[in-house]
């Protein structure tokens, strides 16, 4: 997911969005819906969500936040590290990277986001340490070992190519605006 966009009126309306299909008889409109998600079997330990706002939108009364991370929560996902606004691909691409390496030692992945965050903000530039940069990952779900198997692997490479998308996009998008 390049992008996250979330939707504060129609909260299920909220999506990633991805490649579109260049096949025009394609349903493919290269988004992944909210409402899509809530319909999805997702029984995994962890989904990692590093798309700007993944973990924004409005706070409803006795539900909590509706966001697109709700909605992976809600499809059978354990846990879900998500952001709650805007992220920049200079901080998100090292920041996981560190997360992923502390994750597969064996630690809770709340531990694993505060050690990667600390490690972060010691070798970041000047410019990005203030916490509008490094402040929007948020874990939500359960908060217990993560355990290894061979689509764990798979499951790892996948967020590390989001993340890597995310900071391509960010990329192009600053060589356009000059």
């Amino acid at each position: 997911a390049q992008h996250c966009r979330a939707d504060l009126e129609h909260p299920l309306a909220s999506h990633l969005r991805f490649s579109a299909s260049s096949d025009s008889l394609s349903e493919n409109d290269g988004k992944l819906h909210a409402y899509e998600v809530y319909g999805l079997n997702i029984p995994s330990q962890m989904v990692v969500l590093t798309s700007c706002e993944s973990g924004y939108g409005p706070l409803s009364r006795g539900e909590g936040v509706m966001s697109i991370a709700r909605a992976f929560r809600s499809a059978g996902a354990q846990s879900v590290l998500c952001t709650a606004w805007e992220v920049d691909g200079r901080v998100a691409l090292p920041l996981m990277k560190s997360f992923y390496n502390v994750l597969a030692a064996n630690n809770s992945p709340s531990e694993a986001l505060r050690t990667s965050t600390i490690n972060f903000l010691k070798e970041a530039p000047p410019e990005l340490v203030h916490p509008h940069y490094w402040g929007a990952f948020t874990f939500v779900g359960k908060d217990k070992l993560i355990h290894k198997n061979g689509n764990m692997l798979v499951a790892w490479t996948f967020s590390f190519m989001v993340a890597f998308m995310a900071f391509m996009a960010f990329m192009g998008i600053l060589n356009a605006a000059k």
